[in-house]
């Protein structure tokens, strides 16, 4: 009897950048929180347990960058990352360090507060969000289709595209191996070379030759 194939896994959905532009331009018009959860979610590629954890503790401005070290579950309740590599340090760009620096100071300078909180400092409810800013929003851009971890699919691709190396697009992920992002995001691979570069790798070498006939 002959063997089913495996079944292909289907590809994840990755939203493209003139999707996430339009979608930043409306979340700046939100509530300020909200917004800048958003921009920090597409700008490190962070779990939403993972933001929602987060405290003013764990963000270096000087070094541009944020430690992951814990994550807020949907009740509240604080809780160690889903693996032991979930605890890694994320970059964070100028653009995005400004705004999280004007947040900081406008809240009181509380170092134990929570980044993105509810008005009675709890870590902020995701699923209340999602119900009454992200799914209205969506709505009005056209792009209901659109699901908030797909922010974290858009931030690996992006890394990709840019010729961030596989090892480190994971590490800032936080996946437990390399092999998990590449079967996740194998196909958001720039696509392959025709080649060209051959040219400048077989001048080298002829190049070299040619010292070594010398």
């Amino acid at each position: 009897k002959a063997k089913r194939g495996k079944r292909e896994k289907k590809q994840v959905p990755i939203p493209t950048s003139a999707d996430i532009s339009k979608m930043l331009v409306e979340a700046d018009k939100l509530p300020a929180s909200y917004g800048l959860y958003i921009r920090t979610a597409v700008l490190t590629g962070c779990r939403a347990g993972e933001l929602r954890g987060l405290q003013w503790r764990h963000m270096d401005f000087a070094a541009a960058s944020v430690l992951v070290e814990q994550r807020a579950e949907q009740d509240g309740t604080i809780g160690q990352p889903k693996t032991v590599s979930g605890h890694r340090t994320v970059p964070l760009p100028a653009g995005l360090i400004a705004k999280l620096k004007a947040a900081f100071l406008a809240s009181g300078r509380n170092l134990d507060a929570f980044v993105f909180s509810n008005r009675v400092g709890e870590p902020l409810d995701h699923d209340a969000f999602s119900g009454r800013q992200w799914r209205p929003m969506l709505k009005r851009l056209g792009m209901s289709g659109l699901d908030f971890h797909h922010l974290r699919h858009y931030y690996a691709s992006a890394l990709l595209h840019a010729g961030v190396p596989i090892t480190e697009v994971s590490r800032r992920l936080g996946h437990a191996d390399p092999a998990i992002t590449l079967r996740i995001y194998s196909h958001a691979l720039p696509e392959a070379s025709t080649g060209a570069e051959l040219a400048g790798i077989e001048a080298g070498l002829t190049g070299a030759q040619q010292d070594c006939n010398r």
